[in-house]
């Protein structure tokens, strides 16, 4: 294992140099420092093997944060690679790269890479190995180091997509995309005239608190009177996100804010996958499914399932109707 003081890549504006804390990765006009990582030969391969795929940016808006970037000594414990600075990080070398994870020991050998959530079922589908990682642990799947090449030319297709982070609840970023579920949130509601539900709903409130829950969007269906109940998730919708949007549709109509009207669901996310369709089909409640895209002037929502009685434009005698025979605790039997 040899280490360097210093490497170069020119063409990409890009200088990478040893501290005595970690590195510090610098690319035009701003740097921050990896922290515990030691430039080892190792470490210089999966640099250069991004750099040959395209991966040429090591430093996003955003990502790291303002706040861990020098002259801050805070640092970061990862070094990400992207596209270009308004691009979300496609992989990572991180804390799950090496074997010693004790923080304050040199990062030197890695064996595996961390690929963000949304490339999952590209990876699968190219039968690239790879290891899902607890919801605990982060969103991500983790790659061999051998397989880090065809790893990245088999994301390529959803590059455009944005990845997650922690970060505070709303605002727009300086990332084309949804960085995070609350940037979903405000994207839609500052576009909501724009987007399909504009058309279709009226906002009445966003992060509605009521028996301990919080709603992130309550609409009012323009022409039926329904309220609709909008459940938003990043990047992806999983099966519980159904069960969760029941719960609120079965409790909220109790409320005073309900007030005994009827009620929709709708679920909003990048990625549904078949498995939360199948759970949204097999609800007892009226739950609509909705695929969002970041556009330069908005949010695309385009429906992957349509669960409301008659396209949620039935009438109140209609709804009456069909639910009079219901359990109380249900809103729809479909």
């Amino acid at each position: 294992m040899n280490t360097v003081d210093e490497r170069c890549w020119p063409e990409f504006d890009l200088v990478i140099r040893q501290l005595p804390n970690g590195l510090e990765i610098r690319q035009g006009e701003r740097a921050y420092i990896a922290r515990d990582w030691r430039l080892t030969g190792e470490v210089v391969a999966v640099i250069e093997t991004a750099l040959a795929h395209g991966l040429t940016c090591l430093i996003r808006n955003e990502h790291p944060r303002e706040n861990m970037l020098l002259p801050s000594t805070k640092g970061a414990d990862y070094i990400g690679f992207s596209r270009k600075r308004n691009e979300r990080w496609v992989f990572v070398l991180d804390y799950y790269s090496c074997l010693n994870r004790k923080k304050g020991t040199p990062r030197t050998l890695p064996f595996q890479l961390t690929f963000y959530i949304t490339f999952k079922a590209d990876l699968e589908k190219h039968g690239i190995p790879m290891t899902a990682m607890g919801a605990a642990n982060g969103r991500g799947v983790l790659v061999a180091v051998e397989h880090l090449g065809a790893a990245i030319d088999t994301c390529l297709p959803n590059y455009g997509l944005t990845g997650s982070y922690t970060g505070p609840r709303g605002g727009e970023t300086t990332i084309d995309g949804f960085v995070y579920e609350g940037n979903l949130q405000t994207r839609m509601l500052r576009y909501w005239s724009g987007c399909r539900f504009g058309r279709m709903l009226e906002v009445i409130d966003q992060e509605v608190a009521f028996n301990g829950n919080r709603l992130d969007i309550l609409a009012s269906d323009q022409e039926s009177g329904h309220l609709v109940i909008i459940e938003l998730k990043h990047p992806k919708a999983e099966p519980s996100a159904v069960a969760q949007l029941g719960r609120y549709l079965e409790e909220f109509r109790f409320t005073p804010h309900g007030n005994g009207r009827p009620l929709l669901g709708a679920i909003v996310a990048e990625t549904i996958p078949d498995s939360t369709r199948q759970a949204a089909r097999s609800a007892p409640w009226p739950i609509s499914l909705f695929q969002a895209r970041w556009t330069s002037d908005g949010v695309d929502l385009s429906p992957v399932l349509d669960g409301w009685p008659g396209n949620a434009r039935a009438t109140r005698k209609t709804i009456r109707r069909r639910v009079a025979n219901a359990d109380e605790s249900r809103i729809f039997d479909k």
